[in-house]
């Protein structure tokens, strides 16, 4: 059973943290800092995208990932300015649980394998906007890959058509009952973007709604939040019959 998750989005631009990929307004000055903030919220995990140039500039952004990834009480996956093996690598020794390859670059595409052999399946993803993509590389992602970003929340019926790996959705202004939609799609892992972003404070109640709807979610992380008792964590995911117990639970 796929646990649903509420993962906020880190675009780091320039040693800050910057709206989205497309608007670099700042945020925040210190991304670590709001990492705290996020995993203060209840996050169930954070995605770092590293929208770096250079080199020099993004040698500063792997510092600031990796100081992310030692402080955050959740998994960091690690996405943005990969080129080669090298940078996966970097990701992950950086301290990220998981990294990201984006199927938009074809530099990209060519070192799945690779990658995914180098350092275990499960530690590999990658983003996309067009489904397509998944068609055309579907042997390939179904044996190499673990799970997906999906960049473009248009695409999450097309995208289970063609795929059944887990996939996060990539949302940057949804309502909430469109948020709920979504997340009752079966293969559809979690939610990031601007939409967990600019709600953190309401990660706890909108896990209360998915509760009500009999979303499986992240055990561990409504325990963190000291309004739900493990009693009545434990008792929801007997009754609703459809969770696979976590071995940190």
């Amino acid at each position: 059973m796929i646990i649903k998750k509420f993962v906020p989005c880190i675009y780091l631009y320039h040693e800050h943290a910057v709206r989205n990929l497309t608007d670099t307004t700042i945020v925040d000055t210190d991304p670590v800092r709001l990492a705290d903030y996020y995993c203060e919220h209840n996050a169930d995990e954070l995605i770092v995208f590293d929208m770096s140039e250079g080199d020099a500039e993004h040698e500063a952004a792997l510092d600031i990932i990796k100081e992310i990834c030692a402080k955050a009480e959740v998994d960091v996956i690690g996405a943005g300015n990969v080129k080669r093996m090298e940078d996966i690598k970097k990701l992950l020794y950086a301290g990220c649980k998981k990294a990201v390859l984006d199927y938009e670059k074809e530099s990209n595409i060519e070192i799945t394998e690779e990658v995914s052999l180098k350092f275990g399946k499960e530690k590999i993803l990658i983003s996309y906007n067009d489904p397509a993509v998944l068609e055309l590389h579907k042997d390939k992602i179904e044996k190499y890959i673990s799970a997906m970003i999906l960049m473009n929340p248009h695409q999450i019926r097309e995208t289970q058509s063609i795929l059944s790996l887990p996939f996060f959705v990539q949302i940057n202004q949804v309502a909430l009952n469109k948020l709920l939609e979504i997340f009752a799609y079966e293969n559809v892992c979690g939610v990031t973007g601007n939409t967990i972003n600019d709600n953190v404070k309401e990660i706890v109640a909108l896990k209360d709604l998915c509760r009500e709807m009999i979303f499986p979610l992240n055990p561990s992380r409504l325990l963190t939040s000291g309004k739900i008792s493990r009693k009545t964590v434990t008792a929801w995911y007997l009754l609703s019959c459809r969770i696979t117990v976590l071995r940190k639970f």
